[in-house]
C-alpha cells in the first residue's frame, strides 16, 4: 500500500511539473498581461446586468447549488446597476494597477453574484472562462509591476500555480464538452451527424446565416459532417495531452484552437470571442516588458493613445450600461450581428497572428536547447 502511495505522489508530482513547464511564464510576462486583459474588459468584453432586473419575475429560476436562491425575484435595478459599475471601476485598476489583486478578486466576486442571476432564467453564456482567469492571476504577481499602485510583491510566487490551474480549466472545459460529443457523434451512423445537426440547427432555427454559413450548407457533401464529428471529439478530448507533452505542443493546440474559433465564427456564426483573452494569457509578452515600461515612463505616443482609449471606453461603457441593453461588444450595438462577427474575425486573426509570432520563438527556443544539448553531447 504504501508502494501505491508512492507511486501516485511521483506521478502527481511528474504531472505538475510537466505543466508547470508548459506554461510557465515570469512576472514581467504577466504584468503585461494584465494590461491587456483589463483593457480587454474595458474596451471588447464589457459585462453589464441592470437588464436583469426587467426581466418578469415568472423566468426567475435559479439553479439549487446559486447565490440567486438567496433572493425571491431579481434584484433591484440600483443594486445591479452598481454591480456593473463596480465592475468597470475594477477594470479600469486592473488596467492601471491599481491594488491588482484586490481588484481582480472584486471583479470576480461581483461578477459570479451577477452572473447567477443572469443564469436564473436558463441564459447560458461561456464566459466562465474568464472570471477563472482573473481568480487564478488576482494569487500571481502580475499587480507588482507597471502598475501605478503596485501591489506588494509575496515570498511565495504563485505565477506558475496561476498559468497551471488556468490551463487545467481549459483543458476541463473542452473534455467535458468533447465527452459529452463522442457519446453521440462517434458512431457510423452515416445518416445522422452532431455537425450537420449543429450547422442545420444554427441556420434554420436561429437564423444563423451570415458569412460562410450558405456556402458551407449548399455545398459540402454529408459524408464530410461525419469526419468532422471525429475530428471534434478528438480536438476537444486532447488538449490535456499537448499540456503535458511540451512547452511547444500546448502553444500549437492554442493557436489550433484559435483556428477552430475562427471557423466556427464564419460557419456557425458562434465566436466564443471572450476566450480569446484566456488563450492570450499563456504568451510570453517578457518579450516586449522594456518596450512596455519604456513607453510608460517616457509618456509615449503609445501611452498617450491607450489613454485616450480608456477614456472612450469608459464613455461608451457608462452609456451601455445606462441603456439597460446586454452587450456582447462594448462598441457595437447587439443587434448588429454581421458587425459583431466581422469584428470576432478581426480579433480571432489577431489572436493567431500573435500565437504564430509566439510559436515561432519558442520553436526557435526549441531548436537552440537542442543544439547546445547536441554539442554538449559531441564534446564529451
Amino acid at each position: 500500500m504504501k508502494d501505491l502511495s508512492t507511486y501516485v505522489e511521483r506521478l502527481n508530482a511528474a504531472f505538475w511539473t510537466r505543466v508547470v513547464t508548459s506554461t510557465r511564464q515570469n512576472t514581467e510576462s504577466i504584468s503585461v498581461f494584465r494590461i491587456i486583459y483589463g483593457l480587454f474588459l474595458l474596451t471588447v468584453w464589457g459585462p453589464n446586468y441592470a437588464w436583469v432586473s426587467d426581466m418578469p419575475q415568472f423566468y426567475f429560476d435559479p439553479p439549487i447549488l446559486s447565490v440567486a436562491n438567496l433572493f425571491d425575484d431579481f434584484p433591484d435595478q440600483m443594486l445591479l446597476l452598481v454591480v456593473d459599475f463596480i465592475l468597470v471601476a475594477c477594470a479600469l485598476a486592473i488596467t492601471l494597477g491599481i491594488r491588482a489583486r484586490i481588484a481582480g478578486f472584486a471583479f470576480l466576486i461581483f461578477g459570479i453574484f451577477a452572473t447567477n442571476f443572469q443564469f436564473s432564467f436558463s441564459k447560458i453564456d461561456h464566459n466562465i472562462l474568464v472570471y477563472a482567469t482573473v481568480a487564478c492571476f488576482s494569487f500571481s504577481e502580475w499587480g507588482t509591476k507597471l502598475a501605478l499602485v503596485p501591489d506588494k510583491p509575496r515570498a511565495n510566487n504563485w505565477n506558475e500555480q496561476a498559468l497551471s490551474i488556468l490551463s487545467i480549466f481549459v483543458c476541463f472545459g473542452f473534455f467535458a464538452a468533447g465527452l459529452e460529443k463522442g457519446f453521440w457523434w462517434t458512431n457510423f451512423n452515416m445518416d445522422k451527424s452532431g455537425t450537420a445537426r449543429w450547422l442545420y440547427d444554427c441556420f434554420y432555427g436561429v437564423r444563423r446565416q451570415h458569412l460562410l454559413a450558405s456556402a458551407a450548407i449548399n455545398s459540402l457533401p454529408f459524408w464530410s459532417y461525419k469526419i468532422l464529428d471525429f475530428i471534434t471529439v478528438a480536438f476537444e478530448l486532447s488538449p490535456i495531452f499537448f499540456l503535458i507533452k511540451s512547452r511547444l505542443s500546448w502553444r500549437g493546440w492554442l493557436l489550433a484552437t484559435c483556428s477552430f474559433h475562427l471557423i466556427n465564427t464564419m460557419v456557425l456564426n458562434i465566436s466564443f470571442s471572450c476566450n480569446a483573452i484566456v488563450y492570450l494569457a499563456f504568451i510570453d509578452y517578457s518579450r516586449v516588458y522594456a518596450y512596455v515600461s519604456d513607453s510608460i515612463r517616457r509618456r509615449s505616443l503609445l501611452f498617450y493613445g491607450v489613454g485616450g482609449l480608456i477614456v472612450i471606453a469608459l464613455i461608451a461603457r457608462t452609456k451601455q450600461i445606462l441603456s439597460m441593453v446586454p452587450a456582447e461588444v462594448i462598441f457595437i450595438p447587439k443587434d448588429n450581428i454581421l458587425g459583431f462577427l466581422y469584428f470576432s474575425i478581426a480579433l480571432w486573426i489577431t489572436v493567431i497572428t500573435v500565437f504564430i509570432l509566439d510559436f515561432r520563438f519558442e520553436l526557435l527556443r526549441s531548436l537552440r536547447g537542442h543544439r547546445h544539448v547536441s554539442n554538449d553531447v559531441a564534446y564529451q
